[in-house]
């Protein structure tokens, strides 16, 4: 079990190969906007295709919404993905990711069928909540898997008892700061250079 793990998770020392990256301010903000405006567009069609009364009007503001939620999910992904800086050369296959995109329109069509209703019920918004979460997840997997380069993406387990800052483990290896700092690596998404 663990060597299948070992195809997604780091469990050495973290600070040998680790390909550090900055990201860029300014694709940082522009990622943002575009999850704002994409965010405000698609809510708007979903109102939109509440009011509709003609099927051709629903049609269209239905596959609009998606591709707008969707989309623009997606375009926030990659341009904060484009933000991160690395000294290594990267590049996406085409059809990962152009498949990373589709799975997040999909979903946001079956999630505005769901919540795209005159009176939202709790359970429809928790039921389109953690669809739209799921696609997220699978959007954004799917697009790290796009990613060519010299290296491997793992994840830390830092919330597994063997690795928290409070197991003897930890204490041996190093101070809070330094399991802080893998920490924000993991947030990130670490690139782990091959040796």
């Amino acid at each position: 079990m663990r060597s299948i793990l070992e195809s997604f998770f780091y469990y050495g020392d973290p600070f040998i190969y680790v390909e550090k990256g900055v990201y860029d301010l300014p694709l940082v903000i522009l990622s943002f906007l575009v999850a704002s405006f994409a965010s405000y567009t698609a809510l708007t069609m979903a109102q939109h295709l509440v009011e509709a009364r003609e099927t051709r009007e629903k049609y269209l503001f239905h596959w609009g919404g998606a591709f707008a939620l969707g989309a623009g999910i997606w375009s926030m992904h990659f341009v904060g993905m484009l933000s991160y800086k690395m000294r290594m050369a990267m590049t996406y296959d085409p059809w990962l990711t152009f498949l990373s995109m589709l799975i997040a329109i999909v979903v946001a069509y079956g999630v505005l069928m769901i919540v795209a209703r005159k009176r939202l019920a709790l359970p429809a918004l928790l039921i389109g909540a953690i669809l739209l979460g799921l696609g997220i997840c699978g959007m954004h997997y799917t697009g790290m898997a796009a990613m060519e380069m010299d290296a491997d993406l793992r994840r830390l387990l830092l919330s597994c008892p063997w690795r928290s800052p409070s197991s003897p483990r930890a204490r041996r290896s190093g101070s809070l700061s330094t399991w802080r700092g893998i920490a924000a690596y993991s947030a990130t998404g670490c690139t782990w250079g091959r040796p």
